[in-house]
């Protein structure tokens, strides 16, 4: 089968897109960030949606607030502020 072209069933298949995925051992895929990044990433995904939140509800709809005004700029700054804020606690 072409999808489990992995170096021990070499002559198996041939090369896929997932074959730079498959590649690796699986049990190291796996853990890719540590404890300690996975709660800063959670805290800048909640900042980000914060953000996002205080546009939809709070947001000016004529564009002359600068941080409100723009769903991708409120969502990125209050990702920042959850990433300050993590940062603060530690």
């Amino acid at each position: 089968m072409v999808l489990f072209d992995r170096p021990d069933f070499v002559g198996h298949g041939r090369p896929t897109l997932l074959s730079p995925l498959l590649a690796f051992p699986m049990e190291h895929s796996w853990k890719v960030m540590s404890a300690e990044q996975w709660r800063k990433a959670r805290w800048v995904l909640i900042g980000g949606i914060v953000g996002f939140l205080y546009h939809r509800w709070v947001g000016c709809d004529h564009g002359g607030c600068l941080i409100s005004s723009n769903p991708w700029i409120s969502s990125g700054y209050g990702a920042l502020m959850g990433y300050l804020f993590y940062t603060a606690q530690h």
